[in-house]
């Protein structure tokens, strides 16, 4: 098993909260299983062109992925929540906030709220922190931070961190 992840908070907003703290987006189902087409699968696309490719193919929703997080602005974000909402789409997920050691960086909560603009239901999270105690410690601060603006989480354990296996996690 190359990886693998597990759920570990998550609101009960069936719709995503912008930062300003108004719903926005229209009103979707989302159902209990879709196909979802993950932007690594795709790495050499732009966000936008994930979604078109995601429509074109059947897929029921979409991922984003962005190494980098400056990636992701106010404007990028709002032009893939308009994109999402003028789709069949839901934004299922966006990868990742990096857990590093010293304290969480005002880029990561940046980060997230416009994770919230776009209307994705988790963001995903790993650490490259070997501290267990101030992992666990930040995490829960980003959890608390994605539950205020209507989002999940998702902590990853894989190979590649330094929370390689479910028993490290």
């Amino acid at each position: 098993l190359y990886g693998a992840t597990f759920l570990t908070c998550r609101t009960t907003a069936t719709e995503n909260q912008s930062g300003s703290g108004k719903l926005t987006g229209k009103p979707r189902s989302i159902p209990t299983r879709a196909l979802s087409l993950c932007a690594r699968a795709v790495p050499d696309i732009s966000p936008v062109e994930v979604i078109t490719v995601a429509m074109d193919t059947g897929y029921e929703a979409v991922g984003f992925a962005f190494d980098d997080m400056a990636e992701l602005d106010r404007s990028l974000a709002h032009e893939l929540r308009k994109r999402i909402d003028d789709s069949p789409l839901f934004a299922l997920d966006i990868d990742v906030i990096r857990v590093r050691p010293g304290p969480l960086a005002t880029a990561d909560f940046h980060f997230l709220d416009c994770a919230a603009e776009i209307g994705v239901q988790h963001v995903l999270a790993v650490s490259q922190d070997p501290d267990f105690d101030q992992t666990t410690e930040k995490f829960s601060v980003l959890c608390d931070h994605v539950a205020g603006v209507g989002l999940g989480t998702v902590f990853e354990f894989l190979r590649i961190t330094d929370y390689r296996t479910l028993d490290d996690a």
